[in-house]
């Protein structure tokens, strides 16, 4: 069986969305910052307030921080959809967090329709940013057919992709998948050891 796919509070940064943008606070924090302040500070509903006539002028990032909000009923009544409305708008601006998000909600069906083709497609405009997790999202979808034409060479490539800029639940599907053999018989000693030597201690 393949590792599952990245869910979206995964990881701090997911849950969060905000790291990227804390470094640019200042002084005269604009209200896009001072919205992160808030919710920061666990003000999310303060944060809503803020952020909201951003998004409704098409600000990507007030629009996925909403999103954020909504996904994870953080000042809000949780609205999946909600969320997938906002992540679109911001989808559509190449943010590829949002993109990134998107392609999840429609992947794995958490509060909205499942629908693996357009999550294919969320996460393919993500990879061509170099977005890590989308590629390696994007390599199940090919390895296993789901949403795309199955093609193992491309889902592999695409892990690779995404190892190669250390994102490490690549590496480890690597270095189990060529151990192991387990995906069409595909083992290679080789390659499972230049990867198993890639993974953190």
């Amino acid at each position: 069986m393949t590792p599952s796919l990245r869910h979206p509070c995964a990881k701090l940064r997911y849950l969060l969305g905000l790291g990227w943008l804390l470094c640019s606070l200042a002084l005269s924090a604009s209200p896009l910052e001072q919205g992160i302040a808030a919710f920061q500070a666990g003000d999310y509903q303060q944060a809503f307030a803020l952020w909201k006539p951003l998004a409704e002028a098409n600000d990507a990032k007030a629009q996925y921080n909403i999103g954020l909000l909504y996904l994870h009923g953080l000042g809000v009544e949780r609205n999946a959809e909600y969320a997938r409305i906002l992540f679109l708008a911001a989808a559509r601006q190449d943010m590829v967090e949002a993109q990134y998000n998107l392609g999840l909600l429609l992947y794995d069906g958490l509060g909205v329709f499942r629908n693996s083709r357009e999550a294919h497609r969320w996460w393919s405009l993500a990879a061509q940013q170099g977005h890590a997790p989308s590629r390696y999202n994007l390599g199940h979808i090919y390895i296993r057919g789901i949403g795309a034409e199955r093609d193992v060479d491309r889902g592999l490539a695409l892990w690779e992709a995404a190892a190669a800029q250390g994102y490490p639940e690549a590496i480890e599907a690597l270095a189990r998948v060529y151990a192991s053999g387990e995906i069409d018989g595909r083992r290679d000693p080789q390659r499972a050891a230049y990867w198993q030597q890639r993974l953190a201690p």
